[in-house]
């Protein structure tokens, strides 16, 4: 049995959300079937810097990440956004995707996911939001990994007593 190879060597961020948008649309026929949907992606790639520094380069679509950096041990926190357009789907609104490069140091650390979370809603209706999910990261950011995963989901069960996950809920958190 042979494999055939559909593998396009591109590097570069906001070319791959170029080239996914353009397969998904094609493979699903969405223009002859107006099938309108798509989804939220970010692509991160990191490169090694010197001096204990990493080069970041990122493209979102209708997704971003969140970047907490320490300067003097004060942690500050910056939600990086990418642009308003998602991979597929027949869109009204279009624009171009774009890489966006950061220089990161060691101990910085990364939190890139889906929009479960922040949208998750409590018993009263009220979602978990992004400002809180953005303090939330603060407060959790100088803890191990595993002591944060705990830490996100005690939050997150506490949020939603008495009542059940609504959306997909992924997270990832990478430390410099």
């Amino acid at each position: 049995m042979s494999c055939t190879s559909n593998q396009k060597h591109i590097l570069s961020p906001h070319l791959i959300l170029d080239e996914l948008h353009l397969e998904v649309f094609t493979k699903l026929r969405q223009h002859e079937t107006g099938n309108r949907e798509g989804m939220d992606v970010s692509i991160l790639v990191f490169e090694p810097l010197s001096d204990n520094q990493i080069k970041l380069s990122f493209a979102g679509a209708k997704n971003g990440f969140y970047w907490i950096s320490k300067n003097q041990d004060i942690a500050t926190i910056e939600h990086i956004k990418g642009v308003r357009r998602g991979v597929a789907g027949n869109q009204m609104v279009s624009a171009d995707f774009v890489t966006q490069v950061f220089t990161l140091s060691t101990q910085d650390m990364i939190y890139v996911g889906t929009d479960g979370y922040q949208d998750q809603n409590d018993d009263k209706r009220k979602k978990f939001g992004r400002e809180r999910l953005k303090q939330l990261f603060l407060e959790m950011n100088s803890k191990d990994i595993e002591s944060q995963f705990e830490f996100l989901e005690e939050t997150l069960n506490h949020h939603m007593q008495n009542t059940s996950q609504r959306d997909d809920i992924l997270w990832l958190g990478i430390r410099v």
